[in-house]
């Protein structure tokens, strides 16, 4: 009887011991790979040709980075080392970024290091959907955990009494308008206006941070129209194909584009010039929406697999609610946007650009290329996109001459082995990027992806977080 419980006791405790393995092995194989190490600030570069987009073109130059800053850029007689010939040009900048939630199914490193390994430098991040004023992203950079590019933060929304967001800040009295720009501006680099403002709310809101001297960016709230809009960086091109009574949800509400005449951009253009309002049309967004018709076409791109497949399958899942006819008035949207953003860069109009990861089929980074590319399309000259995703993008920011090739300008800087200021499939040569100082050459980017890439196709986390993430949209559907 003994030695019959005595086996018994040993299968068990050879099963738990078993059990823990696996356990564990899953455990690892969920942990994402180690990020990429942060380099120490500094480095030179010889031999290059210096382009300030739109502005200056220097052959045969010397830049030297010491520190997060640029040293100097000068002539150079005689030259050597890895980047002779090189173009060197601005760090990109994304003006509309969002990062994801914290989440056991991936590191939150992730998008930072797309955002830095596609050369965006910095970016600001429209509103945390994680609920606190500062992103825990832009912490992780700058206390060198992780690389990514500079994270300014507009942190939490303002909205009206009908929020969307957990982390939204409700203003119905616009006397409490002057507090709460107060308590935000401790923390935030900008104020995110969000749809449900009244026009009394959101005309306080401007005035309170234009007292402050910080700006707000943001949706025009529904109702209203563009030209009437508080913002003074309005974001993806909301309310401008106004409908009286239209309160069809996005993108349906993109059928209205089509009835645009030529007085309506008139407008548009008119109070985009005298008022001084900015714009960050977001374009890529509607080009990934327009083609959801083709959601495996979608999946299979190259930089769609730069994500876990969650992202894929269920986070960009396929729009059943669509149907042929609404991706007919989402495609017209997007000509149409792009003649409104010609007709606004003719006019002299503040363009900024940006491009709303997270959303459909934006991937953080390989958007930003996507942008450029649709600026170009919409008949801007190539040196004007890489001028306004740059330098104009970094005027829009509180750090002194961001984006700009200069001394004692912040030290971020591209280094392609073609000029991509004169055609985009230059991008592609991307050889460093340099980001706060700090030189990260491309065999260094490619490896580092590449080991993302295998962890994210592992058997076992590519298994478990999908099931994991369907059993949590299953809770949210219940709830």
């Amino acid at each position: 009887m003994l030695g019959v419980v005595g086996t018994v006791v040993r299968i068990a405790a050879a099963g738990v011991a078993l059990l823990l393995v696996l356990l564990g092995y899953v455990y690892f194989a969920m942990q994402p790979p180690a990020a990429l190490a942060v380099p120490d600030p500094g480095a030179v570069l010889s031999g290059v040709t210096v382009i300030q987009p739109g502005e200056t073109r220097r052959t045969g130059q010397r830049v030297v980075v010491e520190g997060d800053a640029i040293a100097s850029i000068e002539d150079e007689a005689a030259h050597g080392g890895p980047y002779v010939g090189a173009y060197v040009l601005p760090g990109l900048i994304d003006l509309h970024a969002h990062f994801p939630p914290a989440s056991p199914l991936g590191g939150g490193d992730l998008f930072p290091f797309l955002f830095l390994s596609h050369g965006v430098t910095s970016v600001r991040a429209a509103g945390d959907i994680d609920g606190t004023a500062d992103p825990p992203v832009r912490s992780g950079i700058a206390e060198g955990r992780f690389p990514g590019p500079r994270v300014f933060s507009c942190g939490v929304f303002v909205d009206g009494p009908d929020t969307i967001w957990a982390n939204s800040r409700v203003l119905t009295d616009p006397d409490q308008a002057p507090a709460l720009v107060a308590e935000l501006a401790q923390k935030q680099d900008c104020i995110k206006a969000y749809d449900g403002l009244s026009p009394e709310a959101a005309e306080a809101l401007h005035h309170a941070a234009r007292e402050r001297g910080i700006p707000v960016i943001g949706h025009v709230p529904r109702g209203a129209r563009f030209v009437d809009a508080h913002l003074d960086d309005a974001q993806h091109m909301m309310g401008m194909a106004f409908a009286e009574g239209d309160d069809r949800p996005f993108p349906q509400s993109l059928g209205a584009w089509r009835d645009l005449g030529d007085a309506d951009v008139d407008a548009i253009v008119r109070a985009s010039v005298g008022q001084q309002k900015a714009l960050t049309p977001t374009l890529v967004v509607i080009e990934r929406m327009s083609r959801g018709d083709d959601h495996d076409a979608l999946a299979s791109e190259p930089d769609a697999r730069l994500l876990p497949r969650v992202y894929r399958e269920l986070v960009w899942g396929p729009r059943t609610d669509l149907t042929a006819g609404h991706y007919s008035a989402i495609r017209d949207a997007l000509r149409v946007e792009q003649h409104v953003v010609r007709r606004l860069f003719e006019a002299g109009a503040t363009l900024h650009m940006g491009t709303d990861p997270l959303v459909f089929f934006v991937v953080p980074g390989a958007g930003l290329h996507r942008e450029l590319r649709l600026y170009a399309e919409a008949g801007i000259p190539l040196e004007d996109t890489w001028r306004i995703a740059t330098a104009a993008n970094g005027a829009a920011l509180p750090l002194d001459r961001l984006g700009r090739l200069e001394p004692g300008a912040p030290a971020d800087l591209l280094v392609f082995r073609r000029d991509p200021t004169r055609d985009l499939d230059a991008l592609a040569s991307l050889e460093a990027v340099i980001a706060q100082g700090r030189l990260y050459p491309r065999a260094a980017l490619e490896a580092q992806a590449e080991r993302y890439r295998r962890h994210q196709d592992g058997v076992v986390f590519d298994t478990l977080s999908v099931a994991i993430a369907r059993r949590l949209l299953a809770r949210i559907g219940r709830d």
